[in-house]
C-alpha cells in the first residue's frame, strides 16, 4: 500500500510569483519572497524562497533561489526560474537544511500575466530507491 501513495505523490511543483516585477521593486536585497510548504516524491516540509536582488552572501547582481530541504533528505533535483536552470544537483543529509541557487536576470522570464514561474522536481530519491517508481531507468553496460 506505501508504494502505492508513493507513486500517486507528484514529482514536481510549480510556484508561481504574481506581480514578480513589483514584488521585486518592493523587496530590496537580502528581502526574499517565500513560497507555501509543499510535500513532493517523499519530501516533506519543504519550501522555497526567492531573492529577487539576491542576499547578503550572494554574489552580485545574481538572483537566488534557496530551497529548504527535511534534514534526512538525500535527492537529485532541478528547479528553473521561468526556463532558466542550473540542471540538476544533489542535497545530501549533511546537516543543512537548504541549498542556495544562483540564477541570472530573471526578469526576462515574467509571464505575460506578471507573474514568473519556479520550479523544482525531484528527478531521484535515494532514500526510496525503489526502481519500479522511478521516473526513469538507469542501465549500463560494462
Amino acid at each position: 500500500v506505501e508504494r502505492i501513495f508513493r507513486s500517486l505523490e507528484p514529482g514536481r511543483v510549480e510556484w508561481r510569483i504574481c506581480r514578480a516585477s513589483q514584488r521585486a521593486k518592493e523587496l530590496k536585497k537580502p528581502l526574499a519572497v517565500k513560497s507555501p510548504g509543499f510535500s513532493v516524491k517523499g519530501i516533506r516540509e519543504a519550501h522555497m524562497e526567492f531573492f529577487p536582488d539576491g542576499h547578503n552572501h550572494s554574489p552580485d547582481g545574481k538572483t537566488v533561489l534557496r530551497v529548504f530541504f527535511p534534514p534526512q533528505a538525500h535527492v537529485r533535483y532541478q528547479c528553473w526560474v521561468g526556463k532558466n536552470t542550473q540542471g540538476p544537483r544533489e542535497k545530501e543529509p549533511d546537516g543543512q537544511l537548504s541549498c542556495d541557487i544562483f540564477m541570472d536576470d530573471w526578469q526576462d522570464q515574467v509571464d505575460d500575466d506578471g507573474s514568473v514561474p519556479v520550479r523544482f522536481e525531484i528527478l531521484r530519491d535515494y532514500n526510496n530507491d525503489d526502481q519500479s517508481l522511478a521516473r526513469e531507468l538507469r542501465v549500463e553496460s560494462a
